[in-house]
């Protein structure tokens, strides 16, 4: 407006931009790690091993009250997550990389124990060369959303180790099979397997 009273305006429309980045959450391991243990003993001892509610192909010999064929584990405890500015977060697990089966590392009685994702779940099934349809070994289940993971033995492994009863085999390639998934309010997500 002039000393006179004439305006005139002028609209500032796209000449103003202020930049908002973007705040992503984060998700990351901590130092703890998931254990346990089962007994090939608790196979097909299905009324002295409580845990387990299931068929099993071998049955062993029961040492304790304490053996059983299943364990949990939560994998929750191994991960330290924020959901950074976009809360909340929620975070996802599932079992992934196994669109084709997988030869493992394992023999059952002789022959090559291969790994299939079965139903959201990884189970492992003998067969040399690969069988969909071959004799469970055992399955390890991821809740989605609480991160508990179950194992469950449902038949021998071959130990090579002689005449030793309490001779252990570590699965030690589950975690190359889970993932657990972080995602903000805005829908950005971060991944990381175990």
């Amino acid at each position: 407006t002039d000393a006179d009273g004439d305006s005139f305006s002028l609209d500032f429309t796209g000449k103003i931009t202020v930049n908002v980045e973007n705040d992503l959450p984060t998700i990351g391991f901590n130092e703890k790690l998931a254990t346990g243990g089962v007994q090939e003993d608790a196979l097909g001892n299905e009324l002295a091993d409580d845990a387990a509610d299931d068929i099993d192909s071998s049955t062993g010999n029961i040492d304790s009250a304490d053996d059983s064929d299943s364990v949990t584990l939560n994998l929750s405890e191994l991960l330290d997550t924020t959901p950074g500015a976009d809360e909340p977060a929620s975070v996802d697990y599932s079992i992934k990389g196994l669109e084709t089966p997988v030869k493992s590392d394992y023999t059952s009685n002789g022959q090559e124990v291969w790994y299939y994702e079965e139903g959201g779940k990884l189970v492992a099934r003998s067969g040399d060369g690969g069988n969909a349809a071959g004799t469970v070994v055992f399955t390890f289940a991821v809740d989605a959303s609480t991160g508990v993971a179950t194992f469950n033995l449902d038949d021998q492994l071959d130990h090579f180790g002689n005449e030793d009863d309490d001779e252990l085999l570590a699965i030690d390639d589950l975690g190359s099979y889970v993932e657990a998934k972080i995602t903000d309010a805005d829908d950005d997500t971060i991944s990381l397997d175990f």
